[in-house]
């Protein structure tokens, strides 16, 4: 089995519900060598204390998801076949005590990580979590319960959504989304970038067999979470090409959602965010 399937096993044992560490103990066996080491600040931490730190996650019920996984290949001169000789990996662990983003960089060795070192992520956690949810959206139908610890990641407790007048809080937009995931919904992120003043731009394609829209919101963001959002423009594909694939369309939505719309660069009184209307 590759590094990356083993990795990916490993981290689906984070499922949420508590375990005592013998229970997977193989799994990291089989990922960790024996003399594995993270090297962070100028500190050394070796395979035992990993173990422990793993140990503590699965004794509070963490979930994980993976967020990023690469591979590094050299041909191994002896066999002529390949062998990861890096790996980049990122994973999000949550729990009731934690909320964390792992992004490390690792050697192989025999088909295990053998040194790692963290990588310095320069993206914004709000972005992190946007893109984790998205992804989620993957084309398979579930339940929303399965993937609640990424949209509680995303959005905050007093979240609120303003579209066409109306108000939509965490609740009503979670029953939204919970039928857009039992509908097996797929998603792809288009734009996403801070705009200033706590506020970010964000762009998004859904497509599933009853809509295929580019939905373009602009919020504004609380302890790094999406905290009041309003909608710009939300385009339906369908009507645009509907014979385009799924990368061409990508790119229609990129350029036709909002082009008639211009955002104002003030807030309100209640500072609030305001979109100017259409020209």
């Amino acid at each position: 089995m590759s590094i990356e399937n083993k990795f990916r096993t490993y981290l689906a044992a984070f499922d949420g519900t508590k375990k005592d560490f013998s229970e997977i103990g193989q799994l990291f066996d089989d990922i960790y060598d024996k003399d594995f080491v993270l090297e962070e600040d100028g500190h050394v931490i070796n395979r035992e204390q990993i173990k422990r730190i793993h140990a503590k996650g699965f004794a509070l019920g963490s979930t994980a998801s993976l967020l990023q996984f690469s591979s590094h290949f050299v041909e191994d001169s002896s066999f002529g076949d390949l062998e990861a000789s890096t790996v980049e990996f990122k994973f999000r662990l949550t729990n009731d005590e934690w909320d964390i983003v792992i992004h490390n960089i690792a050697d192989v060795k025999g088909n295990k990580l053998i040194r790692a070192k963290p990588v310095q992520d320069t993206k914004p956690i709000v972005l992190i979590n946007f893109e984790a949810y998205i992804i989620a959206f993957d084309g398979t139908p579930k339940d929303i319960a399965s993937v609640n610890h990424l949209f509680d990641a995303l959005f905050h407790d007093d979240f609120v959504y303003q579209v066409d007048g109306k108000s939509i809080n965490k609740h009503e937009m979670k029953k939204i989304h919970a039928n857009m995931f039992a509908l097996g919904s797929e998603a792809s992120c288009l734009l996403f970038k801070d705009v200033g003043s706590g506020r970010v731009e964000f762009k998004f394609r859904m497509v599933n067999d009853e809509v295929n829209v580019a939905v373009h919101n602009i919020a504004t963001v609380e302890d790094n979470k999406l905290f009041m959002s309003k909608l710009i423009d939300e385009v339906c594909l369908e009507s645009v090409a509907k014979d385009a694939g799924s990368s061409e369309m990508d790119e229609v939505a990129k350029s036709v959602s909002s082009t008639n719309w211009r955002k104002s660069s003030t807030e309100d009184e209640s500072g609030d965010v305001s979109i100017a209307a259409p020209q």
